[in-house]
């Protein structure tokens, strides 16, 4: 299947702009509308008519398909709350009602599926109505909720994904829903932790832990009380992660094989890029370094299965930064491109293991072109705080992350 559209809606207040994380990139520019903390993270808020407007087509309606999201529509008690989704087929008043039975008038999810001629509604996972196609090419669809107002919008949006080549069914849906899947993935070099076999602790420390502030100059004049400090401009140290660690490993060779596998990501020139991925949309990258040993000496050489715990100590040395999401499609997705303002020395990680120092001046560009497709998080580090101008084409997942 192919992701057409993810809209996760976690822009803060008052932005304009809704960003698209699938590899379209198609934003969505929003008018009268709001973001507010929504069900996971913000989502949006239409009050009256707001809308939020994507304007090229994004597919073929009569393709397969799969759309879903969490909608929770606002009623004031008039009106029958009945909701259901409606595609429009040629001809005037031309409607094919697919009913999702419920009033939406909490955080549900709703999901609408198109295969062969027939449509699917979905309300959490559950099948609610089916129905064939009316005569003729479909040209849109709707999901309406009959409340009493007399327009459009009064409702909440959040995580809003379009995807084609499939129709999902119940037991496809049921584990999107469930928080009992959310799976916190660690990575190390774009090495998936869990592919070495290596599990990850439920406690670890100093991920999203404050920083330590550096210490101030300090003034003690003997004719005033108490001290004076400078905290005008507060500077943070350096960011210590440890990761609590175990594997199994069915006999002595694999042992050897494991631990050769994980201190080869540390033995190599350079920062490591350890990324921590909560869901799909709140990834937090790191540039490590790891100075200490690793410790596997709580190992046990044995010929049958066994298990080993360690420890990974590691220091991010720039701690303050700001982070872009880029996607490369295809080689004729353009480079990305950062021009900024600043007067002090800034550091550009690219998330492909390539960076750029000392980047500072006035609207100074720098340019990188990646190898292979995918998605790249670009870490800006450094004193952030003085960046005066900062334009991309990328999409921001933190202006500032510390």
């Amino acid at each position: 299947m192919a992701e057409i559209l993810y809209i996760p809606f976690d822009e803060p207040y008052e932005s304009d702009i809704a960003y698209d994380y699938a590899p379209g990139a198609h934003h969505a520019d929003v008018y009268e509308g709001r973001f507010i903390e929504g069900r996971e993270g913000n989502c949006v808020y239409f009050p009256g008519n707001g809308y939020a407007e994507i304007k090229p087509k994004l597919f073929d309606l009569t393709q397969t398909y799969t759309v879903m999201f969490w909608v929770m529509a606002e009623s004031h008690g008039l009106g029958s709350a009945e909701s259901y989704f409606l595609i429009k087929f040629p001809g005037l008043n031309n409607f094919l009602k697919v009913n999702l039975y419920s009033t939406l008038s909490v955080w549900s999810h709703v999901a609408l599926t198109h295969e062969n001629g027939i449509y699917t509604a979905y309300v959490n996972g559950k099948a609610k109505d089916t129905k064939s196609a009316l005569a003729g090419t479909p040209t849109g669809f709707c999901l309406l909720n009959v409340n009493g107002f007399n327009d459009a919008g009064r409702c909440y949006l959040d995580d809003f994904k379009i995807l084609t080549g499939g129709a999902y069914t119940s037991s496809d849906l049921t584990p999107i829903i469930s928080n009992a899947t959310l799976t916190v993935k660690f990575s190390i070099n774009g090495v998936d932790f869990k592919s070495l076999g290596i599990t990850v602790g439920p406690n670890p420390k100093g991920i999203v832990d404050m920083l330590p502030k550096k210490s101030n100059d300090e003034y003690d004049w003997k004719d005033q009380h108490g001290k004076f400090e400078d905290v005008e401009a507060v500077r943070y140290d350096v960011r210590d992660i440890e990761l609590d660690c175990w594997f199994f490993a069915e006999n002595a060779d694999a042992m050897m094989e494991t631990i050769i596998n994980i201190k080869d990501q540390f033995q190599r020139n350079g920062t490591q890029r350890l990324m921590v991925e909560i869901n799909a949309r709140l990834t937090l990258p790191f540039e490590v370094t790891h100075k200490a040993g690793i410790d596997f000496s709580e190992m046990k050489w044995r010929n049958y299965r066994t298990p080993c715990s360690f420890k990974l100590r590691m220091t991010e040395k720039q701690p303050v930064k700001r982070i872009l999401r880029y996607i490369k499609v295809d080689n004729n997705t353009p480079n990305v491109q950062i021009t900024l303002t600043c007067p002090d020395l800034l550091n550009i990680y690219w998330g492909d293991g390539q960076f750029t120092p000392n980047v500072f001046g006035t609207a100074v560009t720098a340019t990188h072109q990646y190898d292979a497709p995918g998605t790249y998080y670009i870490v800006i580090a450094g004193v952030i705080e003085n960046i005066t101008a900062f334009t991309h084409n990328a999409v921001m997942v933190w202006s500032k992350l510390q």
